[in-house]
């Protein structure tokens, strides 16, 4: 539901305490999910699309963060794109893998990173 805040919490890093504070922009089930994303500090106010469209006999995943700007929006592109191929290429097959036809699972796990506010 567009509104919804929500944030996400990782390990804190020097510079950075580890918070990721989030609004939901739009949401289109299931084709569509699309929130804001600021570094707890302040900065560059970003947004995260995540799409879903039929492709053959299978669904095909894009996902998009944009709006970094300057030197420092750069960097942060960069270092996010690792870490979003790593979530992509490990932690979504495992997710994915925990889940039953009906989409229906166990739940968030141990290690869950989304924390709802």
């Amino acid at each position: 539901m567009p509104g919804t805040r929500f944030r996400f919490v990782a390990k804190p890093k020097p510079g950075w305490n580890g918070v990721v504070n989030c609004e939901v922009l739009e949401a289109s089930e299931p084709a569509l999910f699309r929130y804001s994303w600021t570094d707890d500090g302040g900065g560059d106010r970003t947004e995260v699309s995540y799409r879903l469209q039929p492709r053959g006999a299978g669904t095909r995943f894009t996902d998009e963060h944009t709006g970094f700007t300057g030197a420092g929006g750069f960097f942060m592109a960069q270092l996010l794109g690792r870490i979003r191929r790593k979530m992509l290429s490990v932690g979504l097959p495992a997710v994915l893998a925990g889940l039953g036809q009906d989409g229906g699972g166990q739940g968030p796990q141990e290690g869950s990173a989304a924390v709802r506010t």
